[in-house]
């Protein structure tokens, strides 16, 4: 991976969302959408992840090459 995209925004969690211990429909939760990318700027990662925003913090380290 030489760099990653990342978004992020703010949701109510559906129905699938709630399913997730201690999540009620309609709370609200973090969506992050990542695509990792590799030479080229080839994908080599696509993933989603909601993140329960009253028991979690989500948290990006931004560092450049050595």
């Amino acid at each position: 991976m030489t760099r990653a995209r990342e978004h992020a925004r703010a949701a109510m969690a559906d129905r699938g969302v709630a399913r997730m211990p201690g999540v009620a429909p309609g709370a609200p939760v973090m969506v992050v959408r990542r695509t990792a990318l590799t030479f080229g700027d080839k994908p080599v990662e696509y993933r989603v992840s909601t993140i329960d925003t009253a028991r979690h913090e989500y948290v990006h380290m931004l560092s450049r090459p050595a």
